[in-house]
């Protein structure tokens, strides 16, 4: 389910208790949520990728969470080597979080 609003171009979060809303929120219970069904969790965790979520742009980390879900859900990073072909934003975020896993291992 997409909250992106196309005519106005904005998005509006998800639910603040569903796992949709927690992800795009980086929150921890989010992650504790998406390991008990990962299949599930991965479309929301690939979309959190390639839309921008942050509140703050300057201090948020959220690829480090991104990355962090990748790797402990075990999830394929494909999806996310498929947004660099994205815009300059969505490359960016991209990037980040495949920075972070090569360097994971």
């Amino acid at each position: 389910m997409s909250y992106h609003d196309e005519t106005s171009r904005t998005l509006a979060y998800a639910s603040h208790d569903c796992l949709e809303g927690l992800l795009q929120r980086g929150r921890g219970l989010g992650a504790i949520r998406a390991r008990q069904d990962p299949h599930e969790a991965a479309a929301y965790v690939y979309d959190g990728i390639r839309r921008d979520w942050k509140w703050d742009h300057q201090t948020d980390t959220r690829y480090l969470y991104q990355a962090r879900l990748i790797k402990d859900l075990g999830l394929s990073p494909t999806p996310v080597v498929e947004q660099l072909a994205g815009d300059e934003e969505e490359w960016s975020r991209a990037a980040d979080v495949l920075e972070l896993l090569a360097l994971a291992g």
